[in-house]
């Protein structure tokens, strides 16, 4: 706790997260997985919060469980989600290249504010194109990031965080590009401190030097 302490009396975060203790405090969040209990599979941060003062407290975002966001009802209704896609028809070129990079994000944006909408009513038909529209977006990303390549050989765990991130995303709080990012940057390095195997070969995997299905199971299980 003294390094959570210490790290955010230098930083002074509005907020701070699991997120926030991965990208600042690897160490101490590998020692965390380790000895805090889980619920539903999930880390219980509650006995870290207990021990910390209150005005740390105060800036804990919890994680919040897709579960409980997720529409209870969905239906399938394919022409509702084509009257977005004709909307911003325009448009749609901005999940694949941009052309003008700061105006182009900010269509993409409304494009994923107005598909979220429908998705949240529980349209699944919407939910499945803009996810489709996202993974190329990301496969873009990762042809010049290989903080998240690893993503490169686990398409159906890219599907996974993209959904959970379309459906966890507050518009209210910046752009949902960038929370993506953020996630799938916290997952890849989830993926690496939750392995046993050897750093090295890690490195060789996350780069492409081998291939995936050799050790899917050891990294996705």
């Amino acid at each position: 706790s003294n390094n959570i302490i210490n790290t955010f009396n230098v930083n002074k975060p509005k907020e701070i997260s699991p997120t926030w203790l991965i990208k600042n405090l690897e160490k101490d969040y590998r020692v965390l997985r380790k000895i805090l209990p889980k619920d539903n599979k999930e880390l219980n941060y509650q006995p870290l919060l207990d021990i910390l003062p209150s005005n740390i407290v105060e800036c804990w975002k919890p994680f919040l469980n897709v579960n409980k966001i997720i529409p209870k009802e969905s239906y399938l209704d394919i022409n509702e989600t084509n009257s977005v896609v004709d909307k911003h028809k325009d448009k749609m070129y901005t999940f694949y290249t941009l052309i003008d990079r700061e105006k182009d994000k900010n269509f993409r944006e409304d494009i994923i504010k107005d598909m979220k909408e429908i998705i949240m009513k529980g349209n699944i038909d919407a939910l499945d194109r803009l996810v489709e529209h996202l993974v190329f977006t990301v496969e873009g990303w990762i042809e010049y990031d290989s903080n998240i390549k690893i993503f490169q050989y686990a398409q159906d765990k890219l599907r996974e965080l993209i959904k959970r991130c379309i459906y966890r995303y507050d518009n209210t709080k910046g752009k949902f590009s960038s929370y993506l990012y953020v996630t799938l940057e916290k997952e890849s390095i989830n993926i690496r401190v939750n392995s046993k195997t050897d750093n090295n070969l890690i490195k060789k995997y996350a780069d492409g030097s081998i291939e995936y299905h050799e050790y899917e199971e050891e990294y996705f299980s």
